[in-house]
Parts: C-alpha cells; structure tokens; sequence
C-alpha cells in the first residue's frame, strides 16, 4: 500500500508543472512563486508525495511569517493577558490536487501545517497562526479546526499555537 508523506518543497525533484487542484491562482503560485519565495527566505513550501512516486505533488501548504499582530484586533479569546503586539504565523497557501480531493488529504496537511508551526513558535516564539481564507466556503474549514474569524475581517482566520498539541 503507498503511503503519503509531507516533504520541504525541492525544486529540482518535485515537478510543480503538474500540480492542478482547480484553482488557477493555486496551481500558478505554487509553479511560479513556491521556490522564489523559498530562495528568498520569505515562505517555505512543504509537499504532499505518495512513496511510489515521490517527485509528484499531491498537494502543498506554505508558511511564513506574519508582522507583530496588535492584540487589540483580536477576539478577546486571543489577547488576555498578552502584550500589545505578538509575533504570529501565516499558512499562505494550501492546496490538494483535483484528483484527491475529498478524501481527507487536506486535514492530513493542514495538521501537519499545525505541527510545524508549533514547532517553529517552540523555537522562536509565536502566538498564532493566521489564515487569509479566499472564500466563505474555505473559512469554514478552518473554523472546524478551531480556527476563530477575527472580528473586521471575517475571512481571516486564527487559532492560538498555545492549544495546539
């Protein structure tokens, strides 16, 4: 049985001309920007590859960071006993191929997002992740994950790295 696995983006393995998950802007970032972003220190990309064909992208998300957030535009969930500002994470992107989708391969890279970014607040700080959904229908799937609608802007998502585990 192949087993799926999440991998650092590798520009001269992974083969991005063949990514297509529906989404025109998805497909073309991750073709065009992923490794500039990645050369440049801006983003890290991570891979979704089955074992039998690792050099083929079954889908992707992308890290980075996020300017110092003030606590004042958080829900008051987020900004009890915090200082004015807090550094935070973004997941900038996260995309499933069209052929898999449906099948749970985006909560596999979702909570694997999650547990590198705990990992990297584990490191150099963080209070929480953010997510700047493009539409209503991809907020609600992160709102199932305990991510929380921030008040001005509902399509722009938190969860506190504190909770996760």
């Amino acid at each position: 049985m192949n087993e799926y696995f999440v991998a650092p983006l590798n520009k001269t393995q992974h083969q991005t001309e063949h990514f297509d998950c529906a989404t025109p802007a998805l497909n073309q970032w991750l073709r065009n920007t992923a490794g500039q972003h990645q050369d440049k220190g801006i983003s890290r990309t991570f891979v979704l590859a089955c074992d039998d064909t690792p050099q083929v992208i079954r889908g992707y998300y992308a890290l980075a960071i996020r300017q110092m957030i003030a606590t004042a535009t958080l829900p008051i969930e987020f900004s009890k006993r915090l200082p004015r500002e807090v550094p935070a994470l973004t997941l900038a992107r996260l995309a499933i191929c069209r052929t898999l989708q449906g099948r749970g391969l985006g909560e596999f890279l979702l909570y694997d997002a999650l547990w590198r970014a705990k990992e990297a607040s584990n490191q150099v700080g963080g209070a929480l992740l953010f997510v700047d959904a493009k539409e209503a229908q991809a907020a609600s799937f992160y709102a199932q994950y305990g991510f929380k609608p921030m008040p001005e802007s509902p399509l722009t998502l938190a969860i506190a790295l504190s909770k996760i585990t």
